[in-house]
Parts: structure tokens; sequence; C-alpha cells
């Protein structure tokens, strides 16, 4: 997300105002359309509900302002007894359906977002590098063998899916990595943990459990109520919090803009001598030439001004080295040398 921001920042400036305000219309429709869906979806289901009917129950203001349904859906309270059969099918069985949907969508989108500005990869996704696939494994091994843990299954499978992304990258490494390696070790890492959770299948007895993981690796909305709701929207708010936090400006370096007297990018080439000192200055020259590699070295003339500019040590370094080569003796100033000695 950090190159996300500062590719938004460098677009301002840039007179880009109109692409930006093409992505909030497009975000604008995108949120327009959830809120239709999800008004359309509630009139559907077993029980028969005309539309009027369903979002009459939606936006009943007994119900929407009410402190104890809140309570009741948000902090696992009772049902009021007033609840309508209406209030009852809408608030309490459909709508914790579709925002338990709209919440894992939009993880999912937000994760496929980060794994392709980290990796600078378009196919990067949970599934091709891995997480998915080590996040079902974890699942499935505790569905299989450690069933007394399975009130801490979504953060074990978190767990199970980082590590999996982090083995990833370990594959990955050589001097670093690249989205073409990343994406290889990916489809290598999920091919493995899959192969390995078709494998457990063959070991569990119970159909229970097995149509359990198969509800978990694959995803379902049955029976879904406002627990759902309460396990993902913590982990959906941190997760957005922390994907479109952002980042601190970096930090003032004395290597760009005007540099100050103690930075060693901020040491002039020596002026040029007369070839009578051409010795002496050659010296003095490759020794300024070496500093202002020494320089480099740590890191002066790579650094590039938040303006755009080149940093002040690149141009320092390039007068450094043209000064050494101008300033070095060559063979007119030999020959000069020699003639003024023989005549002396």
């Amino acid at each position: 997300m950090v190159e996300l921001f500062e590719r938004l920042a460098e677009r301002r400036p840039s007179g880009r105002v109109g692409a930006d305000s093409k992505l909030g219309a497009v975000a604008l429709a995108s949120v327009a359309v959830v809120v239709g869906a999800t008004l359309l979806q509630v009139s559907f289901g077993a029980y028969p509900l005309s539309l009027g009917e369903a979002w009459g129950a939606v936006f009943d203001p007994e119900v929407a302002l009410s402190v104890e349904a809140w309570r009741a859906f948000l902090l696992s309270g009772d049902v009021p007894s007033w609840f309508t059969q209406q209030q009852h099918i809408v608030w309490n069985i459909r709508l914790p359906r579709i925002l338990v949907g709209v919440l894992v969508g939009a993880n999912l989108a937000v994760s496929g977002a980060v794994f392709q500005i980290v990796t600078r990869n378009e196919l990067a996704s949970p599934y091709i590098l891995g997480v998915s696939d080590g996040a079902g494994l974890v699942v499935l091994t505790v569905l299989t063998g450690f069933s007394g843990l399975l009130p801490f299954v979504p953060v074990l499978a978190a767990f199970g899916g980082g590590a999996a992304f982090l083995l990833v990258y370990v594959i990955a490494w050589k001097n670093g990595t690249s989205p073409v390696r990343l994406v290889l070790a990916g489809v290598i890492v999920g091919t493995v943990f899959g192969s390995v959770q078709r494998a457990l299948f063959f070991f569990i007895d119970d159909l229970s459990t097995v149509m359990s993981a198969q509800a978990w690796l694959s995803g379902s909305l049955l029976n879904t109520d406002w627990g759902e709701v309460r396990i993902a929207l913590p982990f959906t708010v941190l997760a957005l919090a922390l994907a479109f936090t952002p980042p601190p400006p970096p930090p003032p370096s004395s290597g760009c803009g005007s540099p100050s007297p103690a930075s060693p990018c901020s040491r002039r080439p020596p002026p040029s001598r007369s070839p009578a000192s051409s010795g002496s200055s050659g010296s003095s020259s490759r020794t300024w030439s070496a500093t202002s590699s020494a320089a480099s070295r740590g890191g002066c003339s790579r650094a590039v001004c938040s303006s755009g500019r080149r940093c002040w040590s690149a141009r320092t370094s390039a007068r450094a080295s043209r000064s050494a080569r101008y300033s070095s003796p060559s063979a007119s100033s030999r020959g000069w040398s020699a003639a003024r000695t023989s005549s002396t």
C-alpha cells in the first residue's frame, strides 16, 4: 500500500484530477451496487417476502434505532421478544448472511490488492501464492486430529496462511526476489499443500467432519448468523485500517537539496592547477576521486530528492570525476615538462 499512496501523491500535483474523480465515481458506484444488492437479497428466501415487506423490515426505525436490538446483534445478547416474524427473518437470518458475504469479499479484495502491490505482479493473489492452501491445511489438520482447538480455528488459519507466504518468500529468495519467482514459488507451495489436504481426507471417518472441512475449504454462508459477523468484523476493520493508512513522510535527508557542511556529499573538488604542478594536481585529484567514490559507496550518490532532482552528491561526484580527468597528467603535459627540462 506504500507504493499505492506514493503514486496517488505523485498524481495530484501533475494534474491527474480527472483520473482521481473517475476512481471516486467507480468506488461510489460499487458501494451503491452493494447496497442495492443487499436490499434485493433480503427479499429472497424460503419464507416469501415482497420487496416492500422486506425493505420495510430493514428500514423499520423500531429495530434500526433500538439499542436493545443492536446489543443482541453485536454483543451476543438475547433477541428482543417484541420482534415480529418478518423482523426476525430479515434481521436475524438474512442480513447477517449478507453482511458476512460483504465482509469476506472486502477482505479478499484488499488482500489481493496488497499482494499485487507488494509483489508488483498483477497475477498475485492469496490462491496463487499458496496462502489459501496453507490456511486450509491448518484447518483440515485441526479438524482431523486436534478437535480441542476448534474455537481457535480462524486464528490458526491466519497463522497458517502467513507461514505459507513466508515459505514462498524463502523459496523465491535469491539475492532478492522477483515477481516471477514469487508466483512460481507460490504455485509450488500451493500444489504441495493442496496434495496434503487431499491426502488427509482419507484419514477422516466422520462424514460431518468431512462436510465441515469442505465448508471451510470452499467457503459457505449456510447457517450464518450474527456470531460470524462478530468474528469477521474486528479483523476486517483492522485489515482495512492497516491497508489504507497512509505511510509516514520520509525523514529529511542531508544528502538531498542543499547539503550540510558536515556531509561528505558537500565536499567540492579541488580547483585545477597549472601544468607545472600537474603531479601534485594528479595526486590530489586522485585522492578526491577516492573520497568521492567512498562517499558514493556510503549511499550519497544513490539518494534522490523528493522533488525529483538528483542528489547533491551525484553532481559533486560527476564534477570530481571530470576534474580528475582534466587535471591528470596527459601526454601533452608530460611532453611539455620534458621540453622544459631539456631547455633548462
